[in-house]
């Protein structure tokens, strides 16, 4: 489908693309480089234009920007675009959509997106800006996700969670919990898992990411919460670390899980548990049968939706 023409505005733009979610990382981080405002990923409705496409696994990424000098980047954007339907000629391409946000202040604009949301029994995820009871039983984590991505909105986040919790923390059926002193957050974005993790127990998490804007995010939520001693926010990269995590929790695109395979391994301890999420359903069995290759052997899957996680240990 051809891109809709950019409409004017006084202030700001909102671009949203439908995306197939093997290029969600792609073109996330390209509206980043760009200078956008925020980029903020979520499902597709129920009562969608494109809700079709739901089972596929699409998501909708929005970002904002400024009309000044729009013209010039809506042009790179369909550039862009081109190239990724070269290197993925396989994929349905996403849908553009173009329109004035109905607020004029990008801070207003993206915070319509974020409610007060119970990931699990345990966690309640609220944003920076809201306070209020919480119920009897439950930790609450303050956040304020700025351009990264993570407000425990999306399954995979909701399933990373829940496995972190059965499989590790709190297991079913009276098994005995694990001995947890250390977990590495890979992909921290906004560093949601490592502060879910913080407030479940954990005595140390390490929250790395590539993304210099989401590390900085990640920290700015690592203070609001007051986690400092027990959450730490690097841009190390997964192969140079030095030691080795009793939990590895890794929320990331298929492809790029692969790509990292070898290191996510090596950088569990023995009897290690490593959680994988971010998957369809149907990448599932592939994700499994990559990972077996290696010292682990597979624990449990839990599914939402049309998307799963995977949970491992190490040999």
């Amino acid at each position: 489908m051809a891109p809709e023409a950019a409409v004017a505005s006084p202030n700001w733009i909102e671009v949203s693309l439908c995306t197939p979610p093997e290029l969600v990382e792609a073109i996330s981080n390209f509206l980043i480089d760009e200078d956008s405002n925020g980029v903020v990923i979520e499902d597709l409705d129920a009562d969608d234009a494109y809700r079709d496409r739901r089972q596929l696994g699409w998501l909708w990424i929005r970002a904002y920007f400024r009309e000044e000098g729009f013209g010039d980047l809506e042009e790179r954007l369909h550039t862009y675009l081109d190239e990724l339907a070269a290197l993925f000629p396989t994929s349905e391409p996403p849908v553009l959509d173009q329109r004035v946000p109905e607020v004029a202040d990008w801070s207003q604009c993206w915070k319509r997106f974020f409610k007060p949301l119970m990931v699990s029994d345990r966690i309640l995820v609220r944003p920076s800006w809201e306070d209020g009871s919480v119920p009897s039983g439950v930790a609450a984590i303050s956040l304020d996700p700025g351009i990264a991505f993570g407000t425990g909105k999306h399954p995979s986040t909701r399933l990373c969670v829940r496995a972190l919790e059965d499989e590790v923390l709190f297991p079913l059926d009276d098994a005995p919990a694990k001995n947890i002193f250390s977990m590495l957050d890979v992909g921290t974005g906004s560093g949601i898992l490592s502060l879910v993790a913080a407030r479940l127990g954990a005595p140390r998490t390490l929250g790395i990411d590539n993304d210099l804007q989401a590390v900085e995010a990640a920290q700015n939520n690592v203070r609001l919460n007051d986690l400092d001693k027990k959450v730490e926010i690097s841009d190390e990269r997964l192969d140079e670390l030095g030691e080795t995590f009793d939990v590895i929790m890794a929320n990331i695109v298929a492809d790029t899980l692969i790509s990292m395979k070898d290191d996510l391994v090596n950088r569990l301890a023995p009897q290690g548990v490593l959680i994988l999420s971010g998957l369809l359903r149907n990448q599932g069995a592939w994700i499994k049968h990559e990972f077996l290759q290696l010292p682990i052997s597979f624990v449990n899957a839990h599914h939402e939706d049309e998307w799963c996680a995977l949970v491992f240990e190490k040999i």
